[in-house]
């Protein structure tokens, strides 16, 4: 019989966790010999999650060389560089696709909130029993992903497969994903390695960055936390050479995001391309916008001045 590892790329989020975790189940419940591969240095949510309902994380410790390679979470080889790309048969994937895809791959992607959907949704649709780790770990995945399926690209099928995983276990309650996104926002790395704006974007002559956290009572840990902000943006503007830097500020319970500007150089950056005032360091958006969208709108803008 031949052998699957189901894999995502370096350092998984809950999404990319959830999905390897549940479609080595599914590979396994139809016909095939499965396991799954979890790099070491996953993000802080997938341990929350596991440790809240003491599921363990059963990894292979290396993957076999005939094995075939199942991606989930990206459809970019190379953002798993320790899986042989020759060897990847299947991709599974919510992200916009970048680069062309591996000839003779079997692919589902879709732009939706999380990958998680499109593997929960191959047990709903088959009729394929799920157990209780993997619904816990599917629901959560997406309801992350999608920020409890506030977020801009949440799709009905988000909505209507998280229903469905709630119905399939008891133990699965939307109250805890609250519970989740406190404990998330306890950083335990210092705040300049939380905000992650490290990936160079060019905007014309402008260099420049979008950087991330997400957190609960955003606008009270703005106030809180003002100077190390902006302590950490001139570290970073300084390190990597950029001109300007924004970080996107997710309010994870409240549902809407915040743009921080360091400088003045930022701010008429925003003003020029989005069109916000910033005041006080900030702009509340009354909407929950994620950094990847930021930086579409911005590939876009660019796109079209060609």
């Amino acid at each position: 019989m031949e052998k699957y590892i189901v894999t995502s790329y370096e350092h998984p989020d809950l999404d990319g966790i959830s999905s390897m975790y549940a479609y080595s189940e599914y590979l396994n419940k139809t016909g095939k010999e499965s396991r799954y591969y979890v790099r070491e240095n996953i993000k802080t949510e997938p341990h929350i999650v596991c440790d809240m309902f003491g599921i363990e994380l059963d990894s292979v410790d290396e993957i076999e060389e005939d094995a075939n390679i199942v991606l989930v979470d990206t459809n970019n080889p190379r953002l798993a560089p320790f899986v042989d790309a020759s060897r990847v048969v299947e991709i599974i994937d919510h992200h916009r696709i970048r680069e062309k895809l591996p000839e003779n791959v079997i692919f589902e992607i879709e732009e939706i909130g999380a990958a998680a959907t499109l593997v929960a949704d191959r047990f709903r649709k088959n009729n394929i029993p799920i157990s209780r780790n993997s619904a816990i770990l599917l629901y959560y995945g997406i309801m992350s992903n999608s920020f409890a399926l506030k977020s801009s690209n949440t799709s009905q099928r988000d909505i209507e497969v998280a229903k469905w995983l709630e119905e399939q276990c008891n133990e699965i309650s939307k109250e805890k994903i609250k519970e989740i996104f406190r404990a998330k926002s306890i950083f335990k790395a210092p705040l300049k390695d939380e905000v992650e704006a490290v990936i160079p974007l060019k905007c014309g002559d402008i260099r420049m960055t979008v950087g991330q956290l997400e957190i609960v009572d955003a606008e009270k840990f703005i106030a809180e936390n003002k100077e190390e902000l902006i302590e950490v943006c001139t570290y970073l503007i300084d390190r990597f050479k950029y001109d300007c830097l924004i970080i996107n500020i997710i309010d994870t319970i409240g549902g809407y995001s915040i743009l921080f500007s360091p400088n003045e150089n930022t701010d008429k950056f925003i003003k020029d391309k989005f069109g916000y005032e910033i005041k006080n360091n900030i702009y509340v958006n009354s909407k929950l916008v994620q950094r990847k969208e930021i930086i579409k709108s911005l590939n876009l803008m660019l796109a079209n001045k060609k």
